[in-house]
């Protein structure tokens, strides 16, 4: 009786010319948006790696050259391009690119690619994650809508519910034609991700990483189905049942996901820019060149010199102290930008927890940040990034003023390093994240789908059976 129900009912889809509409415009809108994506993807990863392979040959190429001369000249950390920013791109766009690893600073990551544009648009990138998150939830909510309702007023509900037929198996045959909807869908999710990168030969995302994308989308659209089931279900004519279905789909598509950004802000807002900037040089500058926190400083760096070398005093190594008092402003300075971009930091990590909790409530707003995690296009990517290039810094400055300390002697500043000092400072290399770091993350995003999955067929099958029930009555 299932089967002949789920063949019944996706037959009657197949019939459907909004299905048909609405499958053809699906199918338009996700393979131009994967086209597109994939080249944009393609083409910033070109570019990215362009800059980099020449940042490297000029810091090579630079000639003869003081280490501390060396380190303001400075180089740059590129972010690599996520595989699945083709997919979907999140804050990639809007995200610094690079970061400029120079002495003294800790800078923030700059070059956003949505700075490149050459017109603003108040609209969100047109990508394949956007068209299935918004335009097809919209699909199934036009499609659904009628599951219910529809057989109430053509009055073969009530025939169904004559039949003794149970709720569990008029569930199961409506959701079974929903399921091979969904399904449809998300083969084209694969599709969007897999042919495009096929095709180039680029940007080869993970298979557990692309079936785990999939899995997210089956079970979130999935979900969403079942309550606009349950919607048709509860409403006693299709008309009633559009304007509820249609509102369920504003509230979680539209309005959680704009006013989830705003409340963010408002609760945690940022730090102003300016404001950032002074209170560095104010902490992490001034202190030390014209303050009194300089002498403290050099004294602990040195005493670490002492116990690293075991030497009584620092004048008995040969070293040159100039650089030792460099390097002592760099153990100086970090703390500060630990703590000062540590705030930052966690004023972006409140306000994504604030998204995070409100996912619980929308099933498309946890689907979307469950997709951006997986894709590595989201604000955690981001920040990831940002720690790792500055930690690269603190690497790469801390080796040539090590350098120059072991080898000035005398000389000072007029001590030049060469092209042999140049190759030994490593490239950057963001370390990669696993798929299960991910899901750790994003576990409450997880079991917000879960719930709303579980919610749906228990919704649908409890309004179905009531809706059969009143009608044997």
């Amino acid at each position: 009786m299932t089967g002949t129900l789920i063949r019944k009912e996706f037959r009657e889809f197949l019939r459907d010319r909004r299905f048909l509409v609405l499958f053809a415009l699906m199918l338009v809108l996700l393979s131009a948006a994967s086209l597109d994506g994939w080249n944009r993807a393609r083409s910033d990863a070109a570019a990215r790696a362009h800059a980099a392979a020449s940042d490297r040959e000029i810091w090579v190429e630079q000639g003869e050259n003081n280490p501390h001369g060396a380190a303001h000249f400075a180089r740059y950390a590129f972010r690599p391009t996520p595989s699945l920013a083709a997919f979907d791109p999140g804050v990639f766009d809007f995200a610094g690119a690079a970061v400029w690893l120079e002495a003294h600073t800790q800078n923030p990551a700059a070059l956003r690619r949505a700075e490149d544009a050459a017109i603003a648009t108040p609209f969100p990138t047109l990508s394949a994650a956007w068209v299935i998150q918004v335009i097809g939830t919209l699909a199934l909510t036009v499609l659904l809508f009628q599951a219910v309702a529809g057989e109430r007023e053509r009055g073969t509900l009530r025939a169904l519910a004559a039949t003794g037929l149970s709720a569990g198996h008029f569930v199961a045959g409506k959701t079974g034609a929903v399921l091979l909807v969904v399904g449809g869908l998300c083969i084209l999710i694969f599709l969007a991700v897999l042919l495009p990168g096929a095709m180039s030969g680029d940007l080869d995302a993970g298979a557990m990483r692309i079936a785990t994308l999939a899995a997210s989308y089956l079970c979130a659209l999935t979900g969403f189905a079942l309550i606009v089931v349950a919607i048709s279900a509860r409403s006693r004519s299709q008309s009633a049942a559009f304007v509820l279905a249609i509102g369920f789909w504003v509230s979680v598509s539209v309005i959680l996901p704009v006013i989830g950004g705003q409340l963010a802000a408002s609760l945690h807002p940022d730090i102003d820019e300016q404001e950032l900037k002074n209170a560095i040089q104010l902490e992490a500058q001034s202190p030390f060149w014209s303050g009194d926190a300089r002498e403290p400083a050099v004294a602990a760096y040195e005493a670490e010199v002492l116990e690293e070398f075991g030497a009584a005093r620092f004048e008995d190594l040969g070293f040159d102290r100039e650089a030792l008092v460099l390097q002592a402003h760099e153990e100086f300075a970090n703390e500060v930008y630990d703590r000062l971009y540590g705030e930052l930091y966690a004023r972006h990590e409140a306000q994504d927890r604030v998204l995070r909790y409100l996912a619980i409530a929308s099933p498309v707003l946890a689907l979307q940040r469950l997709s951006s995690g997986l894709a590595e296009t989201d604000l955690t990517a981001q920040l990831r990034f940002t720690r790792q290039a500055e930690a690269h810094r603190r690497r790469i400055i801390e080796q040539l003023n090590r350098d120059m300390m072991m080898n000035a002697g005398e000389s000072g500043y007029a001590y030049t390093a060469d092209r042999t000092l140049w190759e030994q400072i490593p490239d950057f290399q963001a370390e990669p994240v696993s798929t299960l770091e991910i899901l750790e993350r994003y576990r409450i995003e997880i079991l917000a789908l879960l719930a709303w999955l579980l919610a749906g067929f228990i919704l649908a099958i409890h309004l179905s059976g009531r809706a059969m029930k009143q009608e044997r009555l």
